[in-house]
């Protein structure tokens, strides 16, 4: 037999083992291995996240103040990922970024105010748009932050400092000069 011969042999060999090898079979153990908010196929049956799970009862979103794990990823209410920026987590009384805790017709807007930095205001109409010129934090609709240039700032899109979703491609969450330590910045 000459080499070339062992060699296609034995790769056909191999091949033919780890297709045998290769289990596609998904068991309920197999499922919860699967962490269903981190887009890996985690137990490797060819579906990531919710499409994995989503039929089982234990592939949910975090319910950020129950004490329970909620979404099987390990960490449990503020200290998920997709909790700590929750206003029940933050400690503020709204979210500038979302407006959570906001009613209708009211968003989460910046005050200069250690103790309360943000607080519910009444939405108008004549604020600036992503993109436009600003002056002050307050200057641009809501879900946006001035980001001050020189002489004149621009609206950009707000966002949380650490949040790995909420600025386009190519773009991150940056402080900007009124948000350090508050967890909220801009995109840029």
């Amino acid at each position: 037999m000459s080499r070339l011969t062992s060699l296609v042999i034995c790769i056909s060999l191999t091949l033919g083992l780890w297709g045998c090898w290769e289990d596609t079979t998904v068991t309920p153990d197999d499922q919860m291995r699967e962490v269903c908010d981190n887009g890996r196929d985690d137990d490797h049956d060819g579906f990531a996240d919710c499409d994995d799970c989503a039929p089982l009862a234990y592939c949910t979103t975090e319910v950020c103040d129950n004490g329970v794990d909620d979404n099987l990823d390990g960490a449990v209410d503020c200290d998920d990922q997709h909790c700590r920026f929750t206003i029940g987590c933050t400690g503020y009384t709204c979210d500038p970024v979302t407006s959570e805790g906001c009613e209708d017709g009211y968003f989460c807007e910046y005050q200069e105010n250690p103790d309360r930095p943000f607080f519910c205001s009444p939405v108008w109409d004549t604020y600036q748009e992503e993109g436009e010129a600003c002056l002050v934090p307050y200057d641009c609709l809501p879900g946006l932050m001035c980001v001050l240039g020189n002489p004149i700032g621009h609206c950009r899109r707000a966002c949380h400092i650490g949040a790995l979703d909420e600025c386009l491609p190519g773009e991150s969450c940056v402080t900007v000069y009124f948000s350090y330590g508050l967890g909220v910045g801009a995109c840029e």
